[in-house]
């Protein structure tokens, strides 16, 4: 009796869903509300939707949320999200966040994909939570491994920028591919951005997912992916290891102030042979706003380019060891000589005295005699120049 029972039950139900789909809502009405009654969790939830979107029945909130509350105390996930949804915005309830919250967690744990999603929003923004980043990504994963292309999109954010979970640039990638791939405009941005610059460089990449983007309306990267296109002959080149090409692609994004951009052409440029490219490193790393005072990697290129033999890379390794207080009193005082006798550089006087003003202060013996002499040598230009 209790089988032929059920049975009939589970018969009324699905007579109700076929009616439904088919856009016989008062039919479906008329099938789950006795159902409701009798304590059936997915029609107290089915009627809950009619009420609260006017199908089938008046649009009343007061009664979706009576029967949003009775299908999600018996555990229905479905139930629970559109209930925490009505206790977050005040639909047919009072405003209340902590019951929102209790009602989002409780579908989140029965893996309710968009409850997964929500719960890492508040946690990621502070609505109705304190912040708390790491619960964010927790929850974010959650709903992006069932293929919630927001929360991909959110989670690929958060490796990218190291919010919450230590920084990881190939799981930003996986993260916001697998957004991407749904057609999620912004992973396709984000993807096209971090294959057109940083460690993961890789120019077809970043036209593909531009392209997609500017196909779905995307706007903000059309001048992106423009000058990618437009660069696209002389980056091939470039990649096939065109020094000449390499160098232009750098020049280009100094006067851009990509520092990025300049930076790893002008290092492949430097590694494949460019003596200019050495010194354009070392000073990138020293006097460009658009990259990070890096006094180990300056050293490290011009101590290259000093020991290839480039023109003036050894006075600049001497200012830059000067200036990390280690120089000893001899280095300082060649550093004079370089420029009093114009040894690789163009001779100058003003820096010549600097830098034996310095030798002499640090006890060199000869120091302060060509301090004496070069201050004599300074007053003279000086006085034939009047």
């Amino acid at each position: 009796l209790t089988i032929s029972h059920t049975s009939l039950v589970y018969a009324d139900f699905d007579d109700g869903m076929a009616a439904y789909k088919q856009g016989d809502y008062e039919i479906a009405y008329k099938e789950w509300e006795p159902l409701a009654e009798q304590g059936d969790a997915k029609a107290q939830y089915n009627l809950g939707e009619m009420f609260a979107n006017g199908t089938g029945a008046t649009q009343d909130d007061e009664q979706a949320f009576y029967w949003f509350s009775k299908a999600a105390e018996q555990g229905d996930a479905d139930a629970q999200f559109a209930l925490s949804y009505m206790y977050s915005n005040s639909f047919g309830a009072h405003l209340d966040y902590e019951q929102g919250i209790f009602w989002l967690t409780k579908a989140a744990e029965q893996e309710h994909v968009l409850a997964q999603h929500g719960l890492g929003v508040m946690h990621a923004y502070g609505f109705g939570v304190p912040q708390n980043l790491e619960l964010a990504a927790y929850w974010w994963t959650k709903a992006a491994e069932q293929g919630d292309a927001d929360a991909q999109h959110g989670l690929g954010v958060m490796y990218a920028n190291g919010s919450g979970v230590a920084q990881d640039s190939e799981k930003a990638i996986y993260w916001y591919t697998k957004a991407a791939e749904q057609g999620y405009v912004g992973a396709q941005v984000s993807l096209g951005g971090m294959y057109a610059n940083g460690d993961h460089r890789d120019y077809e990449k970043a036209i593909y997912w531009y392209t997609k983007a500017v196909e779905q309306g995307n706007v903000s990267v059309k001048f992106q992916l423009n000058r990618l296109l437009k660069l696209q002959p002389k980056i091939e080149l470039a990649e096939q290891g065109d020094v000449k090409k390499q160098l232009e692609l750098a020049d280009y994004y100094v006067a851009t102030e990509e520092g990025d951009n300049a930076i790893y052409w002008y290092t492949q440029a430097a590694e494949h042979g460019s003596e200019h490219a050495l010194t354009k490193l070392g000073w990138f790393y020293l006097d460009r706003k658009d990259t990070p005072l890096d006094y180990d990697k300056a050293i490290y290129w011009y101590t290259r380019a000093t020991e290839q033999g480039v023109a003036g890379a050894q006075s600049q390794l001497a200012e830059v060891q000067f200036q990390l207080g280690d120089m000893h009193e001899s280095g300082v005082f060649y550093a004079g000589d370089v420029y009093s006798n114009g040894v690789e550089v163009p001779r100058d006087y003003e820096k010549a005295l600097f830098w034996y003003t310095k030798a002499a202060e640090q006890g060199h013996d000869a120091g302060q005699w060509n301090v004496e002499r070069l201050t004599k040598k300074i007053d003279e230009i000086l006085e034939t120049q009047q």
